[in-house]
């Protein structure tokens, strides 16, 4: 990010792809890294136990999970294009 600030006019627009991949992937692949860790961990938790409102509750935090990801990908994705075309 801090890298982006700092281009100036001149710069090639590859360079500026290069910079929005990096800075995209950069991003990413923690936060997918992170979601997929956290989505094993809350789906064995919740095939232990007997009560339903517990198996209730850690599907929801795994849909949680899941759209946090998907919110960030987005995001990040808008970014990258809004680098790209300037």
């Amino acid at each position: 990010m801090i890298v982006l600030l700092f281009l100036d006019a001149s710069s090639s627009s590859s360079q500026n792809l290069y910079y929005s991949l990096s800075s995209f992937v950069a991003t990413i692949l923690p936060d997918v890294l992170i979601t997929v860790s956290l989505c094993i961990l809350l789906y064995e938790g919740g095939s232990y136990s007997v009560f339903p409102r517990t198996k209730r509750l850690l599907n929801t935090l795994i849909i949680y999970a899941v759209n946090r990801c998907l919110l960030i990908l987005l995001v990040a994705l808008a970014e990258s294009v809004a680098v790209c075309i300037t």
